[in-house]
């Protein structure tokens, strides 16, 4: 998340001066070791968004395929060999019953301009020849594959091009809010900044508000 919000920041203004102060090193930690699936959902799924959200899904599913053509935009404008495939993905059935629940998954998809092929045993066995499949739903667009280390370096990289100062292996110790500006202490530095953004995972001690 910070370097998508560095390169960003830096690509809105070229004289803005951008810091990311990261503990580890870049790709370190989740950032490059997750499972390297990319989802236009921004809601977990049209279902859960249609038990929670089902007034705002419509426009929900829209920027989640312009955040989807923005990742893949942004690696291709500076050749990051992140190994990006955009293959669609499947919903498989091992179960009959299991088929009601993806023929409704083809239906609510149908409501919101997606696009989900059913598939029986036959047509599941030709993509994934396992014996308990007894159907599948190919979804044939809104995700992909990444490897995420190569595009947590390559965003790095690309940040850098731009004038981003990474400061890897720099841990912010504290935070201090002043009047116009925060004060980020880094060991014996500080950094005073007019914005800061924390982008770490909940269980950061930086905000008391998500201390627990």
């Amino acid at each position: 998340m910070g370097l998508w919000v560095a390169l960003q920041a830096k690509e809105r203004d070229r004289d803005r001066d951008v810091v990311l102060v990261e503990a580890d090193n870049v790709a370190a930690h989740a950032s490059g070791r997750n499972g390297g699936f990319v989802d236009a959902s921004l809601t977990h799924g049209l279902a859960n968004g249609a038990t929670h959200f089902p007034s705002e899904l419509a426009r929900l599913a829209a920027l989640g395929h312009e955040n989807l053509a923005a990742i893949e935009a942004t690696i291709e404008r500076y050749a990051i060999d992140a190994r990006y495939e955009a293959n669609g993905g499947l919903n498989v059935a091992t179960e009959p019953w299991q088929m009601r629940e993806l023929e409704a998954a083809q239906a609510l998809a149908a409501e919101y301009g997606e696009s989900i092929e059913l598939l029986d045993r036959d047509g599941a066995q030709r993509l994934v020849h396992s014996p308990t499949y007894v159907g599948a739903a190919r979804v044939t667009s809104g995700v992909a594959v990444v490897d995420p280390a190569r595009l947590a370096l390559g965003l790095a990289d690309a940040a850098e091009q731009l004038g981003v100062r990474v400061l890897e292996n720099t841990r912010v110790d504290t935070l201090e809010p002043l009047e116009n500006a925060v004060v980020a202490h880094v060991g014996g530095l500080t950094i005073r900044a007019r914005k800061i953004v924390l982008a770490t995972n909940a269980l950061s001690h930086l905000v008391r508000a998500t201390k627990r």
